[in-house]
């Protein structure tokens, strides 16, 4: 998140600098008059409210939780779990393997710890994507959730 490119560019770097200094974050779903649902994924600091992510219901894909680079590497478990949120985001490429891909995004919420701390997080973000009336299904891997129902 600490990478000044083009496509996200100062504003989106600044914000994410912030973020990691403000002790509220929230999550919240704005209707709207079409009948659909705007997610929006923010911080609070010095009493003003941020958004650093806004996306229309129809564009999330899954919520998931895994391990991180550090668990990988030693080769047991770090401490390093995050809930990641991958959403719909045209010419972005999420590769789901070696010649296909979709066009998705990450979005990590929250911070890095324990796997109890991230399963916690991504439990209740999908019980509140579930509560604003957004369809999450189970996948087999039990710390995942997709938008998409499974084929078997």
């Amino acid at each position: 998140m600490a990478d000044i490119s083009l496509e996200h560019g100062l504003r989106l770097y600044v914000l994410n600098r912030l973020a990691t200094v403000s002790a509220h974050h929230f999550v919240e779903t704005l209707p709207q008059h079409d009948n659909d649902l705007i997610v929006r994924f923010g911080f609070t600091l010095f009493g003003c409210n941020f958004k650093q992510l806004q996306f229309r219901r129809a564009k999330l894909a899954s919520v998931s939780w895994s391990s991180g680079q550090a668990t990988s590497l030693a080769g047991h478990d770090m401490n390093d779990w995050e809930v990641h949120l991958w959403y719909g985001c045209k010419g972005s490429k999420r590769w789901t393997s070696s010649s296909s891909y979709r066009e998705e995004e990450l979005h990590v919420v929250g911070p890095h710890g324990p796997k109890q701390e991230a399963g916690a997080l991504g439990e209740s973000l999908v019980d509140f994507f579930r509560s604003a009336g957004i369809d999450l299904h189970p996948t087999k891997n039990e710390c995942e959730f997709t938008t998409r129902k499974r084929d078997d």
